[in-house]
């Protein structure tokens, strides 16, 4: 079978059988000995290979210094857009996310997938944000982008409530 390969170390007698990628099915092993007089034995058996579970694959790599303005948030990361699992479809992913500036908070609605992303008031700067994903048998991958939170022109503020009336 030319998906299945198989290894053999004759120092250790140990056999390394391993398959293609996703591949699943069985294959026939013949296996010959060889002892020092030149006598040999040759048997088989039969390997099943079964399915495992692949991890999400993320790619969030065209995030980076995604724009966000301060004191807004951000609610246009549909995160399904980001990742790959051969099992799940993207409706089954899970997510969690944090960011490594407390100036910088992030939340990750797994029912409609999207990431929101928000600052601290006046707070400019960046923050690097750290998604994993989760597939339904409990696989996860992860992967990070950096936000890039830009300032705003904060408008400005007048208060006339301390003026006095002159006559």
């Amino acid at each position: 079978n030319v998906n299945v390969s198989v290894i053999e170390y004759n120092l250790t007698k140990i056999l390394n059988i391993s398959s293609s990628n996703n591949y699943t099915g069985t294959a026939n092993i013949t296996c010959t000995a060889f002892d020092t007089e030149g006598g040999n034995g040759t048997d088989s058996f039969i390997v099943n290979m079964t399915a495992g579970n692949d991890m999400p694959m993320l790619n969030l790599s065209t995030l980076t210094y995604w724009p966000v303005v301060e004191d807004e948030y951000n609610d246009t990361i549909n995160l399904s857009n980001y990742v790959l699992d051969v099992e799940d479809t993207d409706d089954l992913i899970n997510w969690s996310c944090a960011s490594d500036n407390v100036n910088v908070s992030v939340i990750a609605y797994n029912l409609t997938k999207i990431l929101n992303i928000s600052s601290s008031n006046n707070y400019t700067g960046t923050a690097n944000i750290t998604c994993t994903a989760f597939d339904t048998e409990g696989g996860n991958g992860t992967d990070s982008f950096i936000v890039n939170i830009t300032a705003v022109n904060d408008m400005p503020m007048l208060n006339l409530s301390t003026l006095t009336y002159w006559p």
